[in-house]
């Protein structure tokens, strides 16, 4: 989730934090989100690569 999306989400459900306060959650969220990403794209390529493999030494 990008850091301007998770700002209007918490714009209409947390009026008493602070602009700033939604703004270092808006960044962690993001942050977290980019990092499940890459883990998330590294473990398909890993699966990928695993069954590319396999295919291979079946062939064989």
């Amino acid at each position: 989730m990008d850091e301007s999306s998770v700002r209007r989400v918490l714009a209409g459900y947390c009026p008493p934090l602070s602009s700033a306060q939604v703004d270092a959650i808006a960044f962690k969220v993001a942050e977290a989100s980019a990092k499940e990403i890459s883990k998330l794209s590294a473990q398909a390529e890993a699966t990928k690569a695993a069954r590319k493999s396999r295919k291979s030494k079946s062939q064989e």
